[in-house]
C-alpha cells in the first residue's frame, strides 16, 4: 500500500539533495529533467529504428556501433521496450499519490499529473537499456558506454527530487519498474525464439 504522503527516508532525501539551492544547479535540474521526457525517449527511439533499419551505411559512417545484428526482431525489441512507458500511465492512475506540497519540499517546477511512480525514472532506465543495445559510438568502450547511461538514468531520478516534483520512494519505483520491463521483454522474446527454433526443427525432422 503506497501511502499518500511521503515515507520517512522521502524527507530526509529531499531535504538533503535540496539543502544547497543554487542557480545553476536548478538550471541543470531543468536540462536533465528536459532530456529524460519520456516523450523525448519515445521520439529517440523511432529515429533510432528508421537510421539503424533504413541507412545501416551511414550508421557505420558516421561511427556508431550495434550490440546485435540488424533484424526484424532489433526492431520489435526497441518497439517493446518503449512500450514499457505506458506502464506508468496504467501505475499513476491505480495508486493515484500526490506529488510532494509546498510545505514539505522545495517545489520548483509544477506537474499536474500524479506522483507515484517517476515516469522520468522509468524511461530513463528503458532508454539507456535501449542505448546500450542499439546504439554505441566505435569510439567509447562498453565499459565507458555502460558507465555513462547509468550516471544519466541516476542524474534523471536526481533531477525528479531536487527540482521537488517527485519523492525518493516514487523514482525508485520507476527505477523497479523499468527493469522488471526490461526483464518481461527480454525474457518474452527469448521464449518466442525457442519457440520458433522448436517449430522449426520439428519441420525438419518431419521433411
Amino acid at each position: 500500500m503506497i501511502p499518500a504522503g511521503p515515507y520517512a527516508f522521502d524527507l530526509t532525501v529531499t531535504h538533503a539533495l535540496q539543502a544547497s539551492q543554487l542557480t545553476w544547479l536548478n538550471g541543470m535540474a531543468k536540462i536533465i529533467t528536459f532530456v529524460g521526457l519520456p516523450e523525448l525517449a519515445a521520439a529517440i527511439s523511432l529515429v533510432i529504428i528508421i537510421w539503424w533499419f533504413s541507412a545501416p551505411w551511414l550508421v557505420k559512417l558516421a561511427g556508431y556501433g550495434t550490440g546485435a545484428r540488424r533484424r526484424p526482431e532489433q526492431a520489435v525489441r526497441l518497439l517493446f521496450l518503449m512500450l514499457g512507458n505506458a506502464l506508468t500511465l496504467i501505475i499513476k492512475h491505480l495508486v493515484e499519490r500526490p506529488r510532494p506540497s509546498a510545505d514539505l519540499a522545495h517545489v520548483l517546477v509544477r506537474e499536474t499529473s500524479t506522483s507515484f511512480p517517476s515516469g522520468h525514472a522509468l524511461g530513463a532506465v528503458i532508454t539507456a537499456a535501449a542505448l546500450w543495445c542499439f546504439l554505441r559510438p566505435r569510439f567509447v568502450s562498453r565499459r565507458r558506454w555502460t558507465a555513462g547511461l547509468v550516471l544519466f538514468v541516476l542524474a534523471v531520478g536526481w533531477s525528479r527530487i531536487y527540482l521537488g516534483v517527485h519523492w525518493a520512494s516514487d523514482v525508485l519505483a520507476g527505477y523497479f519498474f523499468g527493469g522488471l520491463w526490461l526483464v518481461v521483454v527480454w525474457s518474452g522474446l527469448a521464449w518466442s525464439r525457442r519457440q520458433r527454433r522448436a517449430d522449426d526443427f520439428s519441420t525438419s525432422k518431419k521433411s
